[in-house]
Formats: structure tokens, C-alpha cells, sequence
């Protein structure tokens, strides 16, 4: 017609088909996006010690060193990191976190939950987080899957991969 628009007539059935908008805004809604992480945990963190409870709550090393590499990505000062299910042995430390000391030979890494995420009216079932880079993670979508209420530091936080298609 001259538009430039197209007309689709069914949703997407495989992972590069067009969608329509209804089906987009459909798989969309509920989400609360919140800015991206650089690297997501795919395999446990070193030995560390959880300090605080929600704003300034803090994962130190046990050891001295840098933050270890994660996912293939070499997380610099200041970056976010999602800690989740896949790399932790204590669910109620996953959540978002900024790097705030790197770690040498002679101090520990520091992860400090991050600023918008650190409150228990701030982390709702729904959040959803873009790593940034990572072997296994670079541009997946993940998505806050535990029910509300959420405690930060109390609640298991659990963090899923949002595929094309899926409903959580």
C-alpha cells in the first residue's frame, strides 16, 4: 500500500521470526528494566563474606587478589555484576552489584550492592537486566523470577533467562 508497514498475521514460532507489536508489548509487559551489567556469574564466586543487609550491603573476598575473571570478562572498578543462581552456593546474596575495589595482592576484592537495586521496594519480581558482555552471557536478557515480597539479603533472588517467546 505504499505505507512502508507490513502486516504479519501470527506471532513468531522460531527464534529470528518477525513479531507483531501486540506480541512484543505482550512479552514486555511487567518487566522493569534496569541498567545493564557488564558480566554475569556462570560458575561460582571465590570463598567471600557477606556484611550489611540491603543499602551498602557488601560481598568482601576471604583472600586477597582481584576480582576474578567471569564469564570471560574482566570486570573493571565501577562496573555492575549480576550475581545469580548459576554462580553462587547463597541465593539470598544474588542480586546486582557494582565492583567497588578491584582486589590486589595485598586487599580483597569488594562487591557492593548496587545503588538501585539495594532496597527491598527496589527489587520486584520483574526486574530484568542486558549483560553486557561474557562468553556464555553477552547480550541475553535475565529477568527476576522470585515472587514479591522480596527482603534483600533474606529472599533467595533468582534470575532466569528470558527467551523469545518465554512467560515467566
Amino acid at each position: 500500500d505504499g505505507s512502508g508497514s507490513v502486516l504479519l498475521k501470527a506471532d513468531p514460532t522460531s527464534a529470528l521470526g518477525a513479531a507483531t507489536k501486540q506480541y512484543v508489548d505482550s512479552a514486555a509487559a511487567g518487566l522493569q528494566f534496569k541498567d545493564s551489567v557488564q558480566a554475569r556469574t556462570t560458575a561460582s564466586l571465590p570463598a567471600y563474606t557477606q556484611s550489611g543487609t540491603g543499602v551498602g550491603a557488601t560481598l568482601t573476598a576471604d583472600a586477597n587478589g582481584a576480582f576474578p575473571t567471569i564469564d570471560g570478562v574482566t570486570v573493571a572498578s565501577t562496573e555492575r555484576v549480576l550475581v545469580d543462581s548459576n554462580g553462587t552456593t547463597t541465593d539470598v546474596d544474588n542480586g546486582v552489584y557494582t565492583l567497588t575495589q578491584v582486589g590486589d595482592g595485598s586487599n580483597p576484592w569488594i562487591l557492593t550492592r548496587a545503588t538501585d537495586l539495594d532496597q527491598d521496594s527496589e527489587v520486584v519480581s520483574g526486574i530484568a537486566v542486558i549483560a553486557d558482555a561474557g562468553t556464555i552471557s553477552a547480550n541475553q536478557l535475565y529477568v527476576l523470577t522470585t515472587a514479591n515480597p522480596i527482603t534483600v539479603d533474606t529472599t533467595a533472588q533468582v534470575f532466569d533467562q528470558l527467551q523469545i517467546g518465554s512467560t515467566f
